[in-house]
């Protein structure tokens, strides 16, 4: 033979290849759908719980692998079975996306998903394991398969794609697993003709094809609910984006979930408690009266819990521009545990508009106003701290009344802080800052505002003295320590106004500072 000429293929190369290609995908579709899904969207406190879906994914995929093998069921029955996972992975994203917003609908997904994608890639396994093993034996594929280099370049490929899809997120990932499959599918027609000299159907081509189809369709939908760029822009795995004016999304990180407005955090699970007891219990501790609470922020349920543990609270309007969250808390599970289905109150009445037009149309009083509005980073939110804005609180506010504004982070933006509290007294207010240790957030302060000097934690009715006993930080003595040690201020800040916001500019410097 001449020197240059060319060595023969192996002749079990392309079962070889199908083998290969098949066990790869399997491995990365059973950490998808067992593994990596089920751990984004079913976080403690959820059911049904992670490890009885696992459990339940794992005894499918074992029980049908073995049920596969038994049957024999032959090469054309493992063309469906391929088929039908693929199917499966493609409309595993977007059940998993949808369900998050219906709690029945998240149980039978959470059970559902990761079972019937684990059985079918069992049956798949079990069906292809005996259809083809007399020929891999035949043809040395497994000697072939089991050099070191092929070897090597297995498990970098398998972990090259684990990465990728930490990038793509879970909903793509999926889908493109989905594709995979469907590939693989469209592959056995040709690789039994190479096997067994069978004639090739068009028929045999349709049920991959159509997995190809709902893969495709899978991305195009993720691109329109979660759009690329917004996945690279949060932290952990993204699990649900809202497309209403607050566009807020949702995030699972350790174990808990964290919600965004644009780019900055407005809950994290693991302290959303913390921080609505700071912000609403010195404000409802300290007022004569509080019959009647209005609160303008997100609509999460978290400060409505709160407000209802005291009893003489008769009457809870809140107020938001997006109610997105407001539907989470009454319909996911987790949300509305934590929320302690607060607003599903009687009590509580949900409006979605805007603070400022709603409060210059309305004459309606409150004796305690609850202000956790977004950050004022931009013009759009920067209107809620304004000398104008302060005004129209005022005349929300019975005489004697109290009202809290979160008031970003006392200690890495002081300055906007200060020119908080000074559009506050501008509005002539008596001002009382405080401050507490938020750990997702840190440091953070709050403006206490009313007519009259209130803070004085000594003239506690018996009543706050009982809800704050029942609080898990802020008790009678840490509302005291925290009124009694106020942040520092900037004496010479400027206060805002409609045409001029200084605290914009000021808190966008500082977070710039800060590397944000």
């Amino acid at each position: 033979m001449a020197a240059n000429s060319e060595r023969e293929p192996h002749a079990g190369l392309p079962l070889a290849r199908f083998l290969g290609f098949g066990a790869g995908l399997a491995l990365a579709a059973l950490d998808e759908s067992v593994l990596r899904q089920p751990a984004a969207y079913l976080l403690p406190g959820v059911e049904p719980s992670l490890a009885l879906a696992r459990t339940a994914a794992l005894a499918c995929g074992v029980g049908l692998a073995c049920l596969g093998w038994q049957l024999r069921l032959g090469l054309r029955a493992l063309s469906l079975t391929i088929a039908a996972t693929s199917i499966a992975l493609a409309v595993a994203g977007p059940a998993w996306y949808a369900s998050f917003e219906h709690r029945t609908v998240a149980w039978l997904v959470g059970l559902a998903v990761p079972a019937s994608v684990a059985g079918l890639l069992g049956l798949t396994l079990g069906a292809g394991g005996r259809s083809l093993r007399r020929e891999a034996h035949a043809l040395e594929v497994i000697r072939y398969a089991i050099q070191p280099f092929r070897l090597l370049l297995a498990m970098g490929l398998l972990v090259a794609g684990a990465a990728l899809g930490g990038r793509l997120g879970a909903w793509r990932s999926s889908a493109w697993l989905a594709a995979g499959f469907a590939v693989l599918g469209l592959s056995l027609p040709s690789l039994r003709h190479y096997l067994f000299g069978t004639r090739q159907t068009p028929w045999e081509f349709a049920p991959p094809a159509l997995g190809l189809s709902l893969s495709l369709a899978s991305l195009g939908f993720a691109q329109v609910s979660l759009p690329n760029d917004e996945l690279a822009r949060y932290p952990g795995e993204v699990v649900f984006s809202s497309h209403g004016a607050g566009q807020y999304v949702v995030s699972t990180v350790q174990q808990s979930f964290e919600i965004y407005r644009g780019d900055v955090l407005r809950i994290a699970s693991v302290d959303a408690k913390r921080y609505a007891e700071c912000l609403v219990h010195p404000a409802l501790a300290l007022s004569a009266r509080r019959a009647r609470v209005l609160v303008l922020g997100t609509g999460d349920g978290l400060a409505e819990r709160e407000l209802l543990a005291y009893p003489d609270v008769l009457h809870i309007t809140t107020l938001s521009d997006d109610l997105s969250l407001a539907t989470l808390a009454r319909n996911n599970a987790y949300f509305s545990t934590m929320s302690g289905d607060s607003l599903g109150s009687p009590r509580v009445r949900l409006i979605e508009s805007e603070a400022l037009p709603w409060l210059a149309s309305h004459t309606d009083e409150f004796d305690v106003i609850i202000v956790d509005l977004p950050d004022p980073s931009d013009y759009r939110q920067g209107k809620n701290y304004t000398h104008y804005f302060y005004e129209q609180l005022a005349l929300h506010l019975a005489p004697g009344g109290v009202f809290v504004s979160q008031a970003t982070s006392s200690a890495a933006s002081k300055s906007s802080f200060s020119s908080i509290a000074a559009s506050v007294e501008s509005a002539g207010f008596l001002v009382h800052g405080y401050r507490a240790g938020i750990p997702t957030l840190g440091e953070w302060g709050f403006v206490l505002g009313s007519r009259l000097p209130l803070w004085r934690v000594n003239s506690l009715s018996p009543l706050s003295r009982n809800v704050l006993s029942s609080t898990s930080y802020v008790t009678a003595r840490q509302l005291e320590l925290m009124l009694g040690a106020p942040p520092a201020r900037d004496s010479s800040a400027q206060g805002n106004t409609l045409a001029e916001q200084p605290v914009v500019d000021l808190l966008n410097e500082e977070r710039r500072a800060r590397g944000l």
